[in-house]
């Protein structure tokens, strides 16, 4: 009987003794709450700290405010501050000290280390060469985002590969291209969407916020633009041809440029030429080329269109459609241009 009663007494204490969840429960909420804006301040930026207490707390309270160690404010209920943050290198120490008359001394640090995170995207779309511009995203294409962060620890720039860098598209986590050094993030827009938002949140190896970046990438419609093919200097990619265009001969080679069409995926694409509505074609035309051969003498003028479609299925909204009148020769009604 006795010792039956003592192994219970045991399995009681044990039960207590393994139970740290029930004292944590005890405890509540931690009595001062700290909120700072932005978490990742950028160089020479203003930084705002707010404190909330529960009840009265903070208006009982008398409140120091100190800055790299000197008080820059203090007061009862001073529970608000903000300052100005120093160029990349820099490091600035605040430190808040609530006197409280029922919870004691209350000190809380923050130390901020300014950062910057650049993001640069380009997309994987079709550009004609030379072209000064970049490659934009079109809707449907493949998108690459590159992060260049410029982060400091103690004093010392910190290279990329030893940060972590958490991705998230249209405020959705990426986990499967963040982590330790993954620096670029390359995604599929969405074909139905007009724009596409990308952020990144730079960790350092501690798990420290070092900083963080975002970009909204509009998303741009393919485009057909025409150019003329010279036959000894090739292409003139410097100068796009109007919506007319006076042939200078009696045969010119005109160029149908996609831009913005994706590069990557299946299929290809397709190109669709007419002459004032009539469906042609040259040993060219699906290269996107066409040469205009003026018939007869006199002059006259026609109506040429092109249309581009990308075939493949994941990309069917990516088409393009351009047209361009020819005006050729002299006054005469009975001339004519054919496509060769």
């Amino acid at each position: 009987m006795v010792s039956r009663t003592l192994s219970a007494i045991g399995l009681l204490f044990f039960f207590f003794a393994a139970s740290p969840a029930f004292a944590l429960d005890i405890a509540g909420p931690a009595p001062i709450q700290y909120t700072v804006s932005p978490e990742n301040p950028a160089p020479n930026s203003t930084v705002y700290i707010q404190l909330d207490g529960i009840g009265n707390i903070l208006g009982n309270s008398m409140i120091i405010w100190s800055q790299d160690g000197t008080v820059v404010a203090q007061g009862y209920g001073l529970s608000s501050h903000s300052f100005t943050m120093g160029g990349l290198g820099s490091q600035t120490t605040v430190t808040i000290e609530v006197d409280s008359a029922t919870q004691g001394a209350i000190i809380k640090t923050f130390t901020f280390n300014p950062s910057l995170v650049s993001l640069v995207w380009e997309g994987h779309t079709s550009i004609p060469p030379f072209f000064a511009g970049k490659p934009l995203a079109s809707p449907g294409s493949m998108i690459t985002v590159f992060a260049f962060p410029t982060v400091h620890v103690g004093g010392a720039a910190q290279p990329a590969s030893s940060l972590s860098f958490q991705w998230r598209l249209n405020d959705q986590a990426m986990p499967a291209q963040s982590g330790i050094g993954r620096s670029s993030f390359t995604f599929i827009s969405n074909q139905l969407h007009q724009s596409e938002d990308v952020s990144v949140s730079v960790y350092t190896q501690n798990g420290t916020a070092a900083g963080s970046g975002s970009v909204t990438i509009p998303l741009t419609q393919p485009r057909l633009v025409f150019y003329v093919h010279d036959p000894l200097r090739g292409i003139l990619y410097q100068s796009a041809l109007p919506n007319s265009f006076t042939m200078p001969g009696t045969e010119v080679t005109v160029r149908a440029e996609p831009f913005y069409f994706s590069t990557s995926g299946a299929g290809g694409v397709q190109y669709s030429w007419q002459i004032n509505g009539e469906d042609t074609s040259g040993p060219n035309t699906a290269q996107g080329e066409l040469t205009l051969r003026q018939t007869g003498s006199g002059a006259g003028s026609a109506t040429l269109s092109v249309a581009l479609q990308n075939t493949d299925p994941a990309k069917l909204l990516q088409a393009a459609q351009s047209t361009l009148t020819v005006l050729f020769g002299q006054t005469n009604a009975s001339t004519g241009l054919f496509g060769l």
